[in-house]
């Protein structure tokens, strides 16, 4: 799909990124670039193929203070992020285990932030770990209960990453006919959390929540809300 010209891809490392939601959050219209400058990271465009070196995808500025050259990001708002977290409560208030990325400065850049929780917790959890408490309600719109969500990526004291299902995937992506086949399999054919889980399958499961970080979840178990809780909070819901 890239190297037919038919999908684009931007390039800018993980830190950009952080940097640019972080800019966005702050409602800056640029960040200042320390990082992915001088490189192709910079001077390589998928918006603009035909323009090398291109001087628009990280332009150069000046510091004021001490006359050094940087480059400028653009901040980026999204319409809407849809954040994978370990566990949240109700209202929006979420914790994440392990790498955090750049999910907190996105759920502040975003025009509307979704939750997709492996766990709904008890709002004492939060009370109990407020530090850790990084995704907050004031900036979240919707709560969504969807075990195994990062899947087939890991998710820290909950299941392994599926490395097996990571190298067929990327085998399915590189044509237009594995795409369609894939997305008809993995992402069109369920509706419902339990039909999700069946096409991952129980031998899968099992093998991927047997996890050595199983404990990381050990201090917030008694907070965890059962599928039987869970059902009932979201009759709740659509009853308003």
């Amino acid at each position: 799909m890239v190297t037919s010209g038919k999908t684009i891809i931007e390039d800018y490392s993980n830190g950009a990124m952080s940097w640019r939601f972080f800019g966005g959050a702050m409602n800056w219209p640029f960040v200042p670039a320390t990082v992915g400058i001088s490189s192709d990271q910079q001077w390589c465009s998928g918006d603009y193929p035909d323009e090398y070196p291109c001087t628009r995808k990280i332009p150069e500025i000046i510091d004021p203070f001490t006359g050094k050259k940087y480059g400028a990001f653009r901040s980026l708002r999204p319409d809407v992020a849809a954040i994978h977290v370990t566990m949240a409560d109700i209202s929006g208030n979420g914790i994440m285990i392990g790498s955090e990325w750049n999910r907190f400065e996105m759920s502040r850049a975003a025009q509307k932030v979704v939750l997709v929780t492996d766990h709904i917790v008890d709002t004492d959890c939060m009370r109990q770990y407020p530090n850790l408490t990084r995704m907050i309600s004031e900036v979240v719109d919707a709560v969504i209960y969807w075990p195994m969500s990062a899947w087939p990526a890991g998710s820290p004291g909950v299941h392994d990453s599926d490395e097996e299902h990571m190298f067929y995937m990327n085998d399915r992506l590189k044509t237009v006919e594995g795409t369609k086949e894939y997305v008809e399999k993995y992402v069109l054919s369920y509706k419902t959390r339990e039909e999700f889980l069946k096409v991952i399958g129980d031998e899968k499961l099992k093998k991927l929540t047997n996890t050595s970080t199983a404990f990381l979840i050990d201090p917030y178990r008694k907070w965890i809300k059962t599928d039987e809780e869970i059902r009932k909070l979201e009759q709740q819901a659509k009853r308003g």
